[in-house]
């Protein structure tokens, strides 16, 4: 048995833009995704499978195609991604939970880093005819929905079958067919993947606008990270001679007295469902007048199951094997969705 927590986003859209123009001339979801596995299965070492060029100085490291099993009628899709974590050639460090502040001692879990890539995998279940992607996420997993994000708009930019190359192999343009065409229309590509969310709770905080007092926000703080040391550092100013030096993770809690527009409620909840998985900011919302609160992190459809599945715990789960657990549960996964 493995425990899974589901959470379903919308594919908004994906495919190759004339400029100007907001409907896709071609290209879907379903064929990115052919395409993919297509590249990713043709003999390439897991190496060769990158898509976009990491930024370790923003946490952005690479992602890696593993594998893709489809149904017999091509309506559900099972992806498997890798994705690498922070390292230091190879090595992973960890800290003893029984050590004392201030005992600057680590220990090291590592390999050497061209014999093996750290990280975790993730895994995606894609129903591209219904413009939906759910991540799946285990105990050994990640959830990984910005790295496919980056992942799927490398491969649509740099890999995909529709890209025109002149004669010194850099993309001119896309097309339909991938030839040179010169009456063919200057074409870009286009992928957007947001949350599925129930409108109960947007419509719940625009109906009760008057009542909100409050405005919340909940923060991952990071004592390595300058930006949240000087906030714990600014907490204790003045209060103590001595800042404790705080070596765990925190989660801080910012509230603000405010009463926002209905502008501004939509705002918060566009650009809160676009965070990123990496994003210190864990959650957001509301106080009304009387103490209800409303976090905005309930309104994402997830679902919680136990998948009928043995892992060896030295291997990910093979797509073949989640898709069958995927289609088994279909009805009662997706019976909430809008």
């Amino acid at each position: 048995m493995e425990d899974a927590k589901v959470k379903f986003f919308n594919i908004e859209s994906c495919g190759y833009h004339e400029w100007g123009n907001q409907n896709p001339s071609f290209g879907n979801m379903e064929e990115i995704i052919s395409q993919l596995t297509k590249w990713g299965t043709d003999g390439r070492h897991i190496k060769n499978t990158k898509t976009y060029q990491p930024d370790p100085s923003k946490d952005i490291y690479n992602t890696y195609f593993c594998e893709c099993k489809t149904s017999s009628n091509g309506s559900d899709i099972v992806l498997v991604l890798w994705n690498e974590v922070k390292n230091d050639n190879g090595a992973i460090y960890g800290i003893s939970p029984t050590n004392q502040p201030g005992q600057n001692s680590i220990l090291t879990s590592g390999f050497s880093a061209n014999k093996a890539i750290p990280g975790f995998p993730s895994y995606f279940w894609i129903m591209p005819r219904k413009s939906i992607i759910a991540s799946i996420t285990f105990d050994h997993s990640v959830q990984g929905k910005a790295n496919l994000e980056r992942y799927l708009a490398g491969f649509m930019k740099h890999k995909s079958e529709y890209r025109v190359k002149d004669k010194d192999g850099k993309i001119t343009n896309y097309t339909s067919d991938g030839q040179h065409d010169d009456s063919a229309p200057k074409h870009y590509q286009k992928l957007r993947i947001t949350s599925v969310k129930s409108k109960d709770l947007e419509d719940n905080l625009l109906d009760n606008q008057q009542k909100i007092r409050k405005f919340i926000r909940k923060e991952k703080m990071d004592y390595t990270l300058k930006d949240s040391r000087d906030l714990m550092e600014k907490a204790f100013s003045r209060l103590t001679s001595n800042t404790p030096k705080l070596t765990q993770e925190r989660i801080s809690c910012i509230e603000i007295p405010f009463q926002p527009t209905p502008a501004q409620i939509r705002s918060i909840i566009k650009n809160y469902e676009n965070l990123s998985d990496s994003d210190p900011i864990k959650d957001v919302g509301f106080e009304l007048k009387g103490g209800k609160r409303l976090m905005l992190g309930g309104m994402f459809i997830t679902e919680d199951i136990k998948f009928q599945i043995i892992r060896n715990s030295n291997t990910y789960l093979p797509s073949n094997t989640l898709l069958h657990e995927v289609l088994k549960n279909k009805i009662t996964l997706t019976v909430n969705l809008p």
